[in-house]
């Protein structure tokens, strides 16, 4: 048990150069701050890829009658309902209001699919033209 603002720490870390930490961290805040020219992440990861594994954050208030995740599935993991095989999804559950997307100001919001190709997909549809 950790009073306030105390770091408790179970587990080692491993990579030298990548500050891999394996166990578990309790804390009243968590800050992953890296100043680079470069993008900053944090990893939540899972080597498992049976019927029941899966990566996620989890996002909770009090003894998790609230909560929300954002997870990955793998091929092999057993679909229910929204949470399918191969792969990612945001959820609430049952007991909030809702799940809410929203932007702040007049920043927008945009829903769309992307692909890592630099030209059109030969999937796409043809563009017709209109006779004039």
């Amino acid at each position: 048990m950790t009073s306030s603002g105390a770091l408790a720490i179970a587990g080692q870390f491993s990579g030298a150069t990548t500050g891999a930490f394996s166990g578990a961290v309790m804390c009243a805040g968590l800050t992953n701050q890296l100043d680079q020219n470069a993008g900053t992440q944090s990893t939540t990861r899972n080597d498992t890829s049976n019927t029941a594994a899966s990566a996620q954050v989890v996002a909770t208030l009090g003894n998790q009658v609230h909560y929300a995740t954002m997870g990955v599935f793998p091929a092999a993991y057993t679909t229910s309902g929204l949470v399918a095989a191969n792969s990612a999804t945001v959820l609430s559950n049952g007991n909030s209001a809702g799940l809410r997307v929203a932007t702040l100001d007049a920043t927008q919001l945009i829903l769309g699919r992307t692909t890592r190709r630099t030209s059109p997909s030969p999937r796409a549809a043809p563009r017709r033209s209109r006779p004039a």
